[in-house]
């Protein structure tokens, strides 16, 4: 059977929920990687680009994560990343604010 690897997530709104969409798409992120690299096997990716759509408001917002093997294990165990977790963040005519969100132990 063949399955589909995850490119793009795509958040949509619903009531009662926060209206910062990036906690959820990044969990989305790290599962579609996971995902990924179970169907990749036996030789599945360190890292994947996950691109995110997700509606604020009215505005659509872009966001775009490097999810690594490193952020998949730490997430599994509880634990931070050895490394940064960028979440770059585009919206209003492609403007890019980057980084607008980062993961690591301080």
């Amino acid at each position: 059977m063949h399955q589909s690897t995850y490119l793009l997530l795509v958040q949509e709104g619903k009531r009662g929920q926060s209206n910062d969409p990036e906690p959820q798409l990044i969990a989305e992120a790290i599962a579609a990687f996971a995902h990924n690299r179970r169907i990749q096997a036996p030789s599945p990716l360190d890292r994947q680009v996950i691109t995110a759509i997700a509606m604020v408001g009215i505005s659509p917002v872009f966001d775009r994560f490097t999810v690594t093997l490193d952020l998949l294990q730490a997430v599994g165990i509880g634990s931070y990343p050895t490394q940064p977790t960028v979440v770059l963040k585009e919206w209003d005519q492609w403007q890019t604010v980057a980084p607008s969100f980062s993961v690591s132990r301080h």
